[in-house]
């Protein structure tokens, strides 16, 4: 394999590795260490490499081993043996030798081990373009110490050893996508494509099928070759397939495209692919961009009716990835909030979700989570569970709160505890509309009225004061509460009583937005018209015997027809 020489006969100088954040210009590592080897430089085999390893562990002299680990390590780097590359070198690196840290932090990135990278190359990341594009492979996405990537960037990749460019363009490729950079994506791709020829590896397959340029390895002879797209692939590689149930760095990324492609099509791209999914909540992330994975694959699992092993996979994520947390607790509390307004088991399935992960769930401002939930048991009149879930409620809240708890009593049939409730709660229209239901289930129709009014007081936008004025029968009160009412919220049904409550207490015209309301209803508002045009001849009163007169006249044409159709005239 083609070695340089400066690399086979010297090791390079030596200069000291630095203390400090970042090094000035003395202190820099030459870029030509790590260019690709000219075609007529020396070519060194398996058996040199050997020989230099065979020096190495013999020589007990520290010089003689840190000068051969320099151009092993080097050795090493160009047949791609990483992991050994990167162990030798800063082992004997030691904080003395700038040479062996970046050889030693170069390996380490290209080996895929991006933690150590990133801190071995954080002093270097400013000499220069080699040196930039590096550290910001190894460094997490968002990172704020990455700087952009510039052509200049491009030209130093494309001038390193092909073993480095391409696994230092495939990281590059993927930061980019995190991103949703895809020109930039595809350009990296395209590099670490040529650089690794034939040669196939995981990342291409995750660039290719995010990409659309490549549905599968270029070694399988039906596929050879890339095609370029401007969306994903139709079909699914099976190279991605395999990385997604192959455990590693990059299953996570796999996975996420399938999933992806699985809320698409509503299709699984192999047997047990949401079981995979799932399972990537017992995956420890460390940065914003692994936890966006998850959040595709917690998509596809409320999708397919899994809905708590969504949530599970945003918790995991959240626990992991700090950085990921407000973002993974958003997408879950939707997950939710749209569950509750599904069918009754996916409500249900809600409801044990967000117990099950209260702590990753509850917001210290926010209670509209708590709240939904709160409703749902409130309609069973599941106290003690409503109770539960309005716990630590913020403040801000408690009004809605406060309704909620009414409601559930009401609902669990104590109606006197609901009326406790709404005595020493803080007032609002929901509390209020509690108040006059529990009156009502007491037959108490003073008490009734008497919680209309208070919530009248509050100037409250709500038509069922009109109703519940209209079975009190406090006529004046049912038009009053209609005429309050905003007229967006001025119902059909609302309009037709406080017209009718209107005529029982002598008004000689119809309510104001009555006619608004019934706009849609011409017949209601001619018989409306014809009743206060008679009144005050005409009420309840005389509309209740019409309506006895009607059903007699009736009754009796029955009776005859029945009677001459017996007859057989």
């Amino acid at each position: 394999l083609p070695l340089s020489t400066r690399e086979q006969s010297a090791t390079p100088t030596p200069a000291a590795a630095p203390s400090a954040e970042t090094v000035d210009d003395a202190a820099c590592v030459d870029p030509a260490l790590f260019d690709e080897p000219k075609n007529d430089e020396v070519e060194l085999t398996y058996a040199a490499i050997t020989n230099l390893r065979q020096r190495f562990d013999g020589s007990v002299d520290e010089n003689e081993r840190r000068a051969i680990a320099a151009t092993l390590a080097l050795a090493y780097i160009h047949i791609g043996f990483f992991e050994e590359a990167s162990a030798i070198a800063l082992a004997q690196a030691q904080d003395r030798d700038a040479n062996l840290t970046v050889i030693g932090g170069l390996a380490a990135a290209a080996a895929g081990d991006t933690g150590r990278a990133m801190r071995t190359l954080s002093p270097f990341r400013q000499c220069g373009p080699l040196m930039e594009l590096a550290y910001a492979a190894a460094a997490p996405v968002d990172h704020s110490t990455v700087e952009p990537m510039t052509q200049t960037h491009i030209a130093a990749l494309n001038a390193a050893a092909k073993s480095l460019r391409a696994p230092l363009a495939e990281m590059l490729g993927l930061n980019a996508l995190e991103k949703n950079h895809t020109t930039i994506a595809r350009e990296f791709y395209k590099i670490a494509h040529e650089a690794r020829g034939d040669e196939r590896s995981p990342a291409l397959a995750i660039l290719e099928n995010a990409l659309g340029t490549a549905t599968q390895a270029a070694k399988l002879p039906q596929n050879a070759g890339a095609t370029k797209t401007s969306a994903a692939p139709a079909t699914i590689s099976e190279e991605l397939k395999e990385v997604a149930q192959t455990p590693g760095p990059l299953q996570a990324k796999a996975l996420a495209i399938l999933a992806e492609d699985y809320e698409r099509r509503a299709d699984a791209a192999y047997e047990g692919l949401l079981d995979d999914i799932a399972a990537q909540g017992a995956r420890r992330g460390s940065s914003l961009s692994e936890a966006r994975a998850s959040f595709a694959g917690a998509k596809a699992l409320v999708s397919a009716g899994r809905l708590r092993e969504g949530v599970r996979v945003l918790e995991a994520a959240a626990r992991f990835a700090p950085s990921a947390q407000e973002a993974s607790q958003a997408l879950a509390r939707s997950f939710l909030l749209n569950a509750l307004l599904a069918d009754d088991e996916t409500r249900l399935e809600a409801v044990a979700s967000f117990f099950e992960n209260r702590s990753f769930l509850d917001d210290a401002e926010n209670a509209e989570l708590n709240l939904a939930v709160a409703r749902e048991l409130a309609a069973y009149g599941a106290n003690a569970l409503v109770d539960q879930a309005l716990t630590e409620t913020p403040a801000s809240w408690r009004a809605q709160s406060d309704a909620v708890k009414g409601l559930s009593y009401l609902n669990s049939g104590d109606a006197q505890r609901a009326l406790d409730v709404a005595a020493r709660g803080q007032p609002s229209v929901e509390l209020a509309l509690v108040a006059v239901r529990a009156y009502e289930r007491l037959n108490d129709k003073a008490g009734a009225v008497a919680a209309i009014k208070a919530g009248l007081r509050a100037n409250a936008p709500e038509p069922e004061f009109t109703n519940a004025a209209w079975r009190a029968e406090d006529w004046r009160l049912a038009v009053d509460a209609f005429e309050k009412t905003s007229p967006n919220a001025q119902t059909a049904s609302a309009a037709t009583r406080a017209s009718l409550a209107a005529l029982n207490a002598n008004a000689k015209a119809l309510p104001n937005g009555a006619r608004e309301a019934l706009a849609d209803r011409p017949d209601a508002r001619r018989a409306l018209a014809h009743m206060f045009k008679q009144a005050p001849n005409v009420n309840i009163r005389t509309v209740d015997l019409l309506a006895d007169f009607s059903t007699g006249v009736k009754s009796e044409t029955i009776f005859m027809q029945t009677g001459i159709g017996a007859g057989g005239d």
